[in-house]
């Protein structure tokens, strides 16, 4: 659905205008088979289903299929891993629906028409256990030979040799690996579907003199759940500029978790880590263990810890996590994260779409790309590419090698908020050597208003 508009309905009008066709076009473009984003193909036992769901807020549409190797123990971990990928699409986000899908739900073989969506992932989710079936590795084959991006994860037991139980075309695949619950494989799923950011970047502010012992045991679980975290106390070289990294830090993660203590309301720094989270729309968490102050995060982005969650106490200085306490704050973590990250790329596509038609350029010239946009204006094409996090050599890299000979011209948008004089050198020195303009989110409208003319960039 695309709305008209014009320029005598005044700004205000035209502005509410021009963000709503903005976001037609935008959700319009990423759905599979309007209005879904996510496909959920699962196939045990012979027979198929096939669920939808919107809502979730990938910045791209992905077809994600759970094949059972065709082993009685495999058909029970796919079925229990379909239930823990649907429960975990709905919470998601907020908003995340299961809407009906056109082939009802029954699907006979590998087929969808997800196929046709061109920049759609299409993973297949392989379920191993012990000795796979002649049909299962038929199916395995057939995904495998198909032309374009057809991805593979191997799903197995971390007591399992995928050189014993894979079939040999996948099993220099790293697979995912779970211990009790299949369902511990969900973010990595999610992950390799596009779902879940690659990289689960988490800022800890904290009150040294009365939380470090929390924000240390804090540390140590997502370390190792794989997070990368800055911990001041971790991460901060002797002789830096405090105030500069701190700031930097914060622009390169997705989220901050806050670390309450009895003490938390009296720290200037939190206070302002919090305020630069709200701003630039990082996620955000408070962790509230007992006896524990309260900093200033609204109450639904606060998760409280039970008893048996932390053990010592802040009065002795040996706070710290247990198990239990782990296994629920990474889970949530991880959740919050994902989408903490769709909801800032999200934000940036709808921001960049909408500057692009207020500057004029028209909606037929504006094609979605898998990291971007590329637009046609003024007999002029151009290649945007878009990232939530400061630009790094790699956004540079990827831009460059898109446009290789097509005669586009390539510009990168990211934020540069919080970043010191010497980061915002790098990426100007990177910029020239690339020769890919970078502008920052809040260049936006000059931006558009380039395209819009025709200008070079």
């Amino acid at each position: 659905m695309r709305r008209n508009f014009t320029v005598r309905d005044g700004p205000k009008r035209r502005g509410c205008l021009v963000y709503a066709q903005a976001s037609d076009l935008l959700l319009g473009a990423m759905s599979i088979l309007d209005p879904l984003e996510v496909i959920l193909h699962t196939r045990v036992g012979g027979g198929s289903t096939c669920e939808g769901f919107s809502g979730v807020r990938s910045v791209r549409p992905a077809w994600i299929v759970v094949l059972s190797e065709g082993s009685s123990e495999a058909d029970t971990l796919a079925g229990e891993l379909a239930d823990a990928l649907r429960a975990g699409l709905l919470t998601l986000q907020p908003v995340a629906l299961q809407p009906s899908v056109p082939c009802g739900g029954v699907m006979h073989d590998l087929r969808c028409g997800a196929e046709d969506e061109w920049d759609c992932i299409r993973l297949l989710v392989w379920v191993g256990a012990t000795n796979p079936s002649a049909d299962a590795v038929r199916e395995l084959f057939d995904w495998l030979g198909r032309p374009g991006p057809y991805e593979v994860l191997p799903v197995l037991n971390s007591g399992l040799d995928p050189y014993a139980v894979l079939p040999s075309p996948i099993q220099h695949l790293n697979a995912s690996r779970f211990d009790m619950d299949i369902g511990e494989t969900v973010l990595d799923v999610f992950r390799a579907s596009g779902i879940a950011p690659t990289e689960n970047r988490v800022f800890i502010s904290y009150k040294t003199e009365d939380g470090g012992s929390l924000a240390d045991s804090l540390f140590d679980a997502l370390a190792h759940a794989g997070f990368d975290v800055f911990l001041d106390r971790f991460r901060l070289n002797p002789g830096v500029d405090f105030e500069v990294r701190l700031f930097e830090e914060l622009a390169d993660k997705a989220m901050v978790v806050v670390v309450e203590s009895p003490l938390i309301a009296t720290s200037p720094w939190v206070g302002m880590e919090v305020a630069f989270s709200k701003k630039h729309l990082l996620g955000l968490v408070a962790l509230h263990a007992p006896d524990a102050g309260r900093a200033p995060v609204p109450s639904h982005q606060r998760m409280t810890l039970g008893d048996d969650e932390v053990q010592g106490s802040f009065a002795q200085g040996d706070l710290k996590l247990t198990a239990k306490g782990t296994v629920h704050i990474v889970d949530h973590l991880r959740r919050v994260h994902a989408a903490a990250i769709n909801r800032r790329e999200l934000q940036l596509r709808l921001s960049t779409l909408w500057s692009l038609l207020w500057s004029g350029v028209a909606p037929a010239d504006i094609a979605l790309s898998m990291d971007g946009f590329d637009v046609t204006s003024a007999s002029r094409s151009y290649a945007i590419s878009l990232s939530p996090r400061p630009a790094q050599l790699e956004h540079f890299y990827r831009t460059e090698r898109r446009i290789a000979g097509s005669g586009r011209d390539p510009a990168v948008v990211s934020p540069v908020a919080g970043l010191g004089a010497g980061r915002r050198s790098q990426l100007v020195w990177l910029a020239e050597k690339a020769g890919v303009s970078h502008f920052d989110v809040t260049g936006l409208g000059e931006l558009a208003n380039l395209i819009a003319v025709g200008r070079e960039l």
